[in-house]
């Protein structure tokens, strides 16, 4: 058989090939997820509150605003 007529398989987790033959163990923690991925975290955390304040933020205030009388400044559904 030739090399290009024998697929290349993956070892499924926990098959016993590869690299070790120790089961696949998933870390379930949220503390040891967090510590792993801190750095990734932190220079995603600048979009995330740009999200936050630059458009989400404007958007709940205008929906709450919507519902203030402006003469008075009460909720009410008047405006609607």
């Amino acid at each position: 058989m030739a090399p290009w007529e024998n697929p290349i398989r993956a070892n499924a987790p926990g098959s016993g090939g590869g690299f070790t033959s120790e089961p696949y163990k998933q870390d379930r923690s949220l503390g040891a997820k967090l510590r792993k991925y801190r750095l990734e975290i932190f220079m995603v955390l600048p979009f995330l509150l740009y999200l936050l304040f630059f458009m989400f933020y404007p958007v709940v205030e205008s929906i709450y605003n919507s519902f203030i009388d402006q003469r008075t400044g009460d909720l009410t559904f008047g405006n609607y």
